[in-house]
């Protein structure tokens, strides 16, 4: 004799046939959350979280890098492992063929979303993977992990001519909170005229005293919806220290700024005399800049002289 029954799966109320998995994120049975390879459970033991050591996020004054073991997406493809933006899509980790790459290029690249807590800066973005797929068949759904990256708005610039910034970088596992902020990197170069167009290398070329230093100070990566402020400078022999610009101009050595003014999204042009400090027949000096970055709408953040 043949027994038949029809059954509806979403309709049985009770444990992992609940309509909701049971609570479970990713594998219930008999009331109990599991996880794939190379998951592992939460604390609350039905959330799957990637394994400790499985995936990592890099932040840096250039963007936001991932690196996840292969394992963690079983038969998902380079092009189905994406950032926020799906064009940001994953390659090969060219240092270990075991793990996929993803990289947003700038810190608000690849769908990045921002926040703003002064004096700090939030990117936000999502790893966000396709569903599993091994032989035609549908192994596994589709996943997405959100992390972020914390970037501090005040730092400080500083140079003898042009000499960038090194970047600075913070890595840390995807599951992990950032513990120390990266600030946020500027440029600060010299020009030969006050069209700003021609680098100068006043590290191997004098000017004379009470001759025009003109400068600019820009950032690596221009976030939209902020600009940035310099309220001080200051230049130094290594021993005399004097400060050009406190708040306002340092009238002595006629400081005054470029037609952007003391702030601005793009580009803060200075100029001022060159000067030797007493006793001195000659001088090789370091001009530093602090540096805020606010929210473009923000007056008081942005308030200078």
């Amino acid at each position: 004799m043949k027994l038949s029954a029809a059954f509806f799966i979403a309709s049985v109320a009770a444990d992992c046939y609940d309509g909701n998995n049971g609570g479970c994120s990713h594998f219930c049975d008999s009331g109990v959350c599991s996880c794939p390879a190379c998951w592992t459970l939460d604390s609350d033991s039905m959330t799957c979280i990637i394994e400790t050591g499985r995936a990592s996020v890099t932040c840096s004054t250039t963007g936001s890098e991932v690196r996840v073991d292969k394992c963690v997406f079983p038969g998902v493809a380079d092009t189905g492992l994406s950032l926020a933006d799906p064009t940001c899509t994953a390659i090969e980790d060219p240092l270990d063929n075991t793990k996929w790459l993803l990289q947003s290029g700038s810190v608000d690249g690849c769908g990045a979303t921002m926040a703003y807590s002064a004096p700090d800066f939030t990117f936000s973005n999502t790893l966000a993977a396709a569903a599993g797929e091994v032989n035609g068949i549908i192994t596994d759904r589709p996943v997405s992990v959100d992390f972020s990256c914390l970037y501090e708005g005040e730092t400080s610039v500083s140079s003898a001519i042009k000499v960038d910034n090194p970047a600075v970088v913070t890595s840390f596992d995807i599951n992990d909170v950032q513990s120390t902020a990266v600030p946020l990197a500027f440029n600060m170069d010299f020009y030969t005229a006050n069209d700003y167009a021609t680098v100068a290398d006043l590290s191997t070329i004098s000017t004379a005293v009470g001759n025009p230093i003109y400068g600019e100070l820009t950032p690596v990566s221009a976030i939209p919806g902020t600009d940035f402020v310099t309220t001080y400078c200051s230049v130094t022999d290594g021993s005399s220290t004097l400060e050009v610009l406190n708040v306002c101009p340092n009238a002595i050595v006629d400081f005054q700024f470029g037609f952007s003014g003391q702030s601005d999204a793009a580009a803060i042009q200075f100029q001022f005399n060159s000067f030797l400090f007493p006793n001195a027949t000659s001088g090789t000096y370091t001009m530093s800049c602090d540096v805020k970055v606010c929210e473009s709408a923000d007056s008081s953040c942005l308030a200078g002289c």
